[in-house]
This record gives C-alpha cells, structure tokens and sequence, in this order.
C-alpha cells in the first residue's frame, strides 16, 4: 500500500512532495496527480508506476540542473553519432513529460506505443556500440594491453570534447502542457474542496469536452468550441439539465483559470442552451398501470432470470425498491446490509412497536452519499417489500460493502449509471414497451409521489420519505429526524391499486 495515495471523494490521487534541490526547476514543491480509479488496490498498483515515472524526472532535472549552461546558438554537429544520442535524450524528455500532459488512464492507452519507441532507441544503443568498437579496431587494431587508450577512444566517440548541454528546464506551470482542462479541475477541486457529488460532475463535464472538442489547451479554447460542444450534446441527446450543467461547470473553472491568469476572458460565457428548461416531470413522466405490470410481468419476476448485465439481485429488486421507496438509483445501489435495520416507535396508543427501515446516508467512510443534507432519511420497509423478502435478502449480505455487490462502478465513481443504461436500454424499452419513450428509472419517483397524493399521504410526510424540500425551515428539518409513526402509518397506506406483483 502506497503512502502516496490519496482519497478525495470516491477519487484516488498519487501526492507527493518535490525534493528541496527540485522545487524551483519543478516549478512546485508538491506534485498530485489523477490515478483515475476508485478501487484502492488498483490505485495502489497505479501509483506505483507514477513514482517511478517521477523518479525519472526527478533524475533528468538533476543531471540537466548538475550540467554546465551552454546556449543553444553555440551547439556544434559532432556527427551522426551525437545527433541520435539527441533524439534518445528527446525521446526520454518526452516519457518524462507525459506524466503531466495526459492523465494515467490516457498514458497506459499509449502503452505500447511508448513500449515500440523504446525498442528502436535500444536498439539504436546497440547499434552505436556496435559501430564504435568497429572504429576501435580500426584505429587500434588489437586492442590487447591498450586499455586506457581504448576508453580515450570511446569516450571521445561518446562524449565528444565541450557537448553541449540544454540550460534547466523552465518550471512545469510555465508550459503550454500544464494548462490543460484537466489540470484545471483538479487545482479548482483542490482550492474548493467541494463535495465527491460535485467534484464528479465537473469532472465529468471536462471528459465531456474532452470527447466533442479534443484535448485542447485552457488558453485555446474558444467560444465556437464552447457552442459546438453544445450543439453536439443536444444533437446526441443528453438531457437539458445535463447539457446546462454541463455548460454552468465549464463556466466555473473558465471562470478560476481567469484568477489564475492562465486566460482573460470566459469563453463559456454567454453561451446557453435554446429553449426553457423543461420540468422534470415532463422530462420523465410516471409510470402508468399498463408499463408497471409489463415491467413486473417480466420472466426475471416469474423465472427466477437473472442475466448477466442485471447484475444478479439487483435486477429484481431496485424496480420493486425504486416503486415502494420513490428513492433515487444511486441512493438504492449504495445501500449497505447495515442500512436496513430495526428501529422503536410508539404508536398512537403510545405502545411501544418496531419497524423495518432503510436509511439512507452521506458516509464519506463508507463511499455512500445523497444528493442534499435533508436527503439523508429512513424510509420504512414496505409490507410488500417483507413479503417479497426483501429484508431477508438484504440481512444476509451482511460482511459485505453492498447488498448489491455484484454492481460496477463507472470511470467517475458512480454505481448505478452502468446498470440504469442496461435497465433502461435493454430491458424496460426494449421487452416491457412502456408507454412513453420518456419514462426511465427516475420515473419510479414520480410515480411515488403521485401514488402518495391518491393515498392521502401529506406533501410533508411524502417529502420527508423522498428526500425532498422546499426550501422553508420546516421542510429543511429533513427525513433524518422525522418522527417515525408517520412514516410507518404513511407506508401502511401506500397502495398501488390493480398492480400485479410476483407471488
């Protein structure tokens, strides 16, 4: 295990400090980077290979720092011989470079490239070597008891009389490769210090640029690669919140490269999507009768199917989670064995009862989060939910990290965007013909709430069970110290009424 790795978030970063001897041509006196993972073992292993890229530029700073100042004017052609040995030199300072201008993810992508460079510059040396022992004997002839003169010769060959050698480098902020979006994100997320949600969510908008317009340096962006990017995420698709997201983080950072001098002006600036946003109801209306029973008609209720993309239990059971909670996807895929446990109320005649509830947390410990501070709640466990055995199944998970522990995070973290893809792809629009081509897995939170309206449950107590507010002190009271008999009389009530679930 690495002393160098860092958790920021659900992120792993290599930090470590520059030698004092360094600071200056480094141009810092600390180096972090990326190691594009959220698995420690994995991190581990990455940061392994980030120090020893490091610890070769650490070498070639010092070796260039230890060297005599020679302008490059001045630099004689000493022959074939030396002006490869330049492009070895070149091609070392090169790898050394990566290291900054590219994140891990993308120099490993490189690899075998970097592999076949450094075949033909071995290659290369042993063909010098080669040729100058060639000359040896030519000159010498039997080079037996000539030793010294023999590595006057060579030494002459390898290193001809007054080399030149390049003045120390500039400090790495001062190079066009550290002015990188990437770069950018990191140093605002190290300034801010926002919360692991946030911090992905610009991240991400940095890939997403990445992917439309290219790896192009903060300075050259422009306000036309803004609007095209724009234009291109509406033409694929994405959704209006997401693309206006994405263009209010963008601002942001254009925004603190400004404070940075690193550029003048916002290039995102002035740069917005056409049209009003839509609501989010209208985005991805509810559930209706007919879908619903489509959905739990399906042979994974009524075959004991489990394919592989549904990762296991989860396939049966966040629909029926999403139905009866009306919580978000990402609350429900991390929710650990621990999380659904037995708590103590008193009824109205003041006798005291249990409950079943699922709690839902902001844990940076355990790599759990919610979407807001009155997001974290209880919900109590639904009799349906029991009947199905829910809270069986969930209880005996325990020991691991997850109840579903066979979901895969993606590259930012988190662990229900690869299983909604597959839910909403391949099983919801592709077997259960819903209704609308808009509905996905949020519209289980619509369809709660609405339910909650036909059952009589109050806009309080529904609020207090999703995770909502209005913004008042009331309401920001949050679901976390709800009174519980409420919330249990409110799940006694919830009823979808003609839905046919699973025996």
């Amino acid at each position: 295990m690495s002393e160098h790795v860092v958790k920021r978030g659900n992120r792993y970063y290599y930090r470590r400090r520059v030698p004092v001897d360094l600071v200056d041509a480094f141009g810092k006196s600390e180096h972090q980077q990326a190691l594009g993972s959220a698995k420690r073992s994995e991190a581990d292993k990455l940061a392994r290979q980030a120090a020893v890229e490091l610890d070769r530029i650490f070498d070639k700073l010092r070796a260039e720092l230890n060297a005599p100042n020679v302008p490059v004017s001045a630099t004689p052609d000493y022959g074939p011989i030396a002006r490869e040995a330049a492009e070895d030199a070149e091609l070392d300072m090169y790898a050394s470079a990566a290291l900054f201008e590219e994140p891990l993810d993308v120099q490993f992508a490189n690899h075998d490239e970097q592999l076949a460079r450094e075949a033909r510059q071995a290659q290369r040396r042993q063909q010098r070597v080669a040729d100058m022992k060639e000359a040896i004997r030519g000159v010498l002839g039997d080079t037996n008891g000539h030793a010294p003169h023999i590595v006057t010769a060579l030494a002459a060959l390898v290193v001809p009389p007054q080399a030149p050698t390049k003045a120390a480098p500039a400090p790495l902020e001062t190079r066009p490769m550290d002015r990188s979006l990437d770069t950018l994100a990191r140093l605002w997320e190290k300034d801010r210090q926002p919360e692991s949600r946030a911090a992905l969510a610009f991240h991400r908008a940095v890939d997403r640029f990445h992917a439309k317009m290219g790896r192009v340096a903060v300075p050259r962006i422009t306000k036309a690669q803004i609007v095209a990017l724009k234009d291109a995420l509406e033409a694929e698709g994405v959704g209006p919140t997401s693309v206006d997201q994405t263009l209010n983080n963008l601002r942001t950072l254009f925004t603190y490269a400004i404070g940075k001098a690193w550029i003048e002006t916002n290039p995102a600036t002035g740069v917005k999507r056409e049209g009003k946003k839509k609501h989010a109801r209208t985005a991805r209306p509810p559930f209706d009768l007919a879908t619903l029973n489509r959905i739990f008609a399906h042979r994974i209720y009524t075959e004991d199917y489990r394919p592989e993309a549904g990762r296991g239990e989860a396939a049966y059971w966040l629909p029926l989670l999403g139905l009866y909670t009306g919580a978000r996807v990402e609350e429900l895929c991390q929710l650990s064995p621990d999380n659904v446990h037995e708590e103590s109320y008193r009824d109205d005649s003041g006798k005291e009862r249990k409950a079943w509830v699922m709690q839902l947390i902001n844990s940076e410990e355990h790599g759990q989060s919610v979407k807001n501070s009155y997001s974290v709640r209880r919900i109590p466990v639904h009799q349906e939910l029991i009947r199905l055995g829910f809270v069986k199944y969930a209880r005996a998970q325990t020991g691991k990290p997850r109840i579903f522990h066979e979901l895969r995070k993606d590259k930012y973290g988190v662990e229900s965007s690869l299983w909604s893809a597959w839910w909403i792809q391949r099983m919801l629009r592709a077997e259960c013909k819903p209704t609308s081509p808009k509905m996905v897995f949020h519209s289980f939170r619509h369809t709660f709430k609405d339910v909650c309206r036909e059952c009589g449950i109050t806009k309080e107590i529904a609020d207090a069970l999703q995770g909502h507010s209005e913004g008042d002190a009331s309401s920001n009271y949050g679901g976390e110290f709800f009174p519980l008999r409420p919330l249990v009389g409110a799940m006694a009530s919830y009823a979808i009424h003609g839905l046919k679930l699973p025996g």
